[in-house]
């Protein structure tokens, strides 16, 4: 994204219709219609990272020569701007749009969106496990400048958790017979929403709790797999839903 951005904005100081000196609108306060232009990415404008002499020196094959030729190469971090990201309540801030692009473009599947919710803090969490960071699912400064700087490792599959998810509904009757438990609340219930949204289907929130949305997703997912129809995410639903092909 940052490379396209210098590339544009190079060619467009040598036909000399713009400025050498980089700033967002929403620096410029005293003019008319001033906005919030350029949103989240203004802590790139803010660090020079935009700028086409920033010191990002690109390779023959236009990447930044700070990535490796697997991919796998480690970048230095954008300022962190001292906000702490947490859920709940979920963060919302310009800077959580950077982070997300970032982890987007490190593989993980995660909306760009500014607001730190349930599936951030999915991925957060999994990355901090990756790289001994802190597991509290919020991204301070040691998880936010790991996130440029820390090289890429490759994709691991998440072992089943050993906990079967599964929805129940409410019990008519609970003065009679012996109460279940609704739903399945847990972060490998996260995970595991997370995948299935990223495999295309309408999961709905990603927010820990296996409800009636999440058994329905199950159930048509078995269905297409040719698992067993339960709406139950076992060990074989589980292992299906990281390993299998998209259909």
């Amino acid at each position: 994204m940052r490379q396209g951005i210098r590339e544009v904005i190079s060619k467009l100081q040598a036909q000399g219709v713009a400025s050498n000196n980089i700033i967002g609108h929403q620096q410029v306060r005293e003019l008319p219609g001033q906005t919030d232009c350029p949103g989240p990415i203004m802590p790139y404008v803010e660090d020079g990272s935009l700028s086409p002499l920033s010191g990002f020196r690109l390779d023959d094959g236009g990447q930044d020569a700070s990535i490796t030729e697997d991919g796998h190469g480690a970048t230095e971090a954008p300022p962190w701007l001292g906000i702490r990201f947490t859920n709940p309540p979920a963060t919302q801030h310009e800077s959580v749009a950077v982070w997300q692009e970032r982890m987007r473009e490190r593989g993980w599947n995660i909306a760009v969106d500014g607001v730190y919710g349930g599936q951030a803090e999915v991925v957060c969490r999994l990355f901090q496990g990756e790289y001994d960071l802190d597991d509290d699912g919020i991204v301070g400064e040691r998880t936010w400048n790991a996130a440029w700087e820390e090289p890429i490792l490759p994709s691991d599959i998440p072992e089943w958790p050993g906990i079967y998810l599964a929805y129940r509904a409410p019990d008519p009757h609970p003065g009679v017979s012996r109460s279940l438990p609704t739903e399945t609340v847990a972060f490998s219930t996260s995970v595991w929403q997370n995948q299935m949204a990223g495999r295309g289907w309408n999961i709905g929130t990603v927010d820990g709790d296996f409800g009636e949305q999440s058994e329905n997703v199950c159930r048509a997912y078995q269905a297409e797999k040719g698992l067993r129809v339960d709406g139950i995410v076992g060990p074989l639903t589980w292992h299906s839903a990281f390993n299998d092909p998209i259909t």
